[in-house]
């Protein structure tokens, strides 16, 4: 999938509608998709697993 930032509704979009249940993503694509899904009020109900490659996660 070709996700360009700034376009999480897209990387959200796909796995939601497909009821995928794992995906990886380095840290940053997931604090950002987070942040979406918060501000929209916004679950991905069926994801059981992700991958979080990179870098650790900054903050508390």
């Amino acid at each position: 999938m070709l996700l360009i930032l700034g376009k999480f509704h897209v990387f959200y979009q796909l796995p939601s509608e497909e009821k995928c249940t794992f995906s990886g993503a380095l840290p940053t694509v997931w604090l950002m998709l987070i942040n979406h899904m918060q501000e929209n009020d916004l679950m991905l109900s069926d994801l059981e697993r992700v991958i979080i490659g990179g870098s650790a996660r900054q903050g508390p």
